[in-house]
């Protein structure tokens, strides 16, 4: 395989990877809603946190390091919240406002 087909093929899963982002999205909000609630899911939290550290992962990865960087920020806002605990409103405050610099990268 040619340098040029394995840069198409690496657009291909670039174009494939940013699709999935949105799904993606959906599902970090889910978990979070799981984990900022009156009973926190313990399972939700260790889930969130490692979609996070993925995510940042891979997106700088496929060449998006605005994803990446905003990823690994959400997943250190997490790093001291324990299971079952619910977060404080200041911690609310700044995983949302992660959360929409996730949508808009």
């Amino acid at each position: 395989m040619s340098w040029q087909e394995l840069g198409k093929e690496f657009e291909k899963l670039r174009a494939e990877y940013r699709g999935s982002l949105p799904a993606k999205l959906v599902r970090l909000r889910s978990l979070w809603a799981r984990v900022d609630c009156e009973e926190p899911d313990p399972d939700a939290l260790e889930i969130l946190k490692r979609e996070l550290h993925t995510m940042a992962g891979s997106a700088g990865s496929f060449g998006l390091p605005q994803v990446s960087t905003a990823a690994a920020a959400a997943e250190e806002a997490l790093s001291d919240l324990t299971e079952g605990s619910r977060p404080g409103a200041r911690r609310v405050a700044k995983f949302n406002a992660l959360f929409d610099k996730l949508d808009k990268a």
